[in-house]
């Protein structure tokens, strides 16, 4: 899953790089949030092997926020 997730990751950024002039190019938020869930267990961040525990969420969630923060200051 990590493998098939960074690839998709590059081809979203491949995509935004090769089309500069497409509409609403501007409004298009890329958030990183792989390596945010640590797989140790102790650190409970999953709840299974695909899906983040509620505290996993909650850093995933925390990510967003940080990026919409940065794209629109004033709302935030």
């Amino acid at each position: 899953v990590k493998l098939l997730l960074s690839k998709f990751r590059e081809l979203l950024e491949q995509l935004i790089a090769e089309n500069p002039g497409a509409p609403n190019r501007g409004e298009i938020i890329l958030v990183n949030t792989q390596e945010t869930l640590d797989p140790s267990p102790a650190k409970k961040h999953w709840g299974n092997e695909i899906h983040p525990s509620p505290t996993g969420f909650g850093l995933v969630a925390d990510e967003w926020i940080k990026a919409l923060k940065a794209k629109f200051p004033t709302i935030f």
